[in-house]
């Protein structure tokens, strides 16, 4: 954000295991992070998953737990299911780091919530 000295930064940092998942968005059902990285050729361990003509494959899934969807409010209610991409930093084991690495956020809601 901007303000009268320049530009402030705000970086945090939180663990996104399967426990903070089932804490966040009660209003949501089901939700999956899936972790990915660039696939350069060979075998496959997921899903594959371009973006600007680059190749990224899931390393890594993040479900929550002890998540279900709110019952219906009307008939019409029914289950919307959702794929969003966010954008994250990766920093590797050996203090690399990839600027923009996709995760795939995976949730399912009901239009009424």
């Amino acid at each position: 954000m901007e303000d009268s000295n320049g530009f402030r930064i705000v970086s945090l940092r939180v663990p996104v295991e399967d426990k903070f998942l089932a804490t966040i968005a009660p209003d949501l059902g089901a939700i999956q992070l899936n972790l990915m990285q660039r696939y350069t050729s060979g075998p496959r361990r997921g899903v594959l998953y371009t973006t600007n003509n680059i190749q990224y494959e899931t390393t890594r899934r993040i479900v929550a737990r002890n998540r279900s969807l709110q019952p219906a409010m009307l008939w019409i209610d029914s289950p919307v299911d959702v794929v969003s991409r966010l954008d994250s930093a990766y920093v590797g084991p050996n203090g690399t780091v990839d600027d923009v690495r996709p995760v795939l956020a995976v949730f399912n809601a009901r239009p009424s919530q």
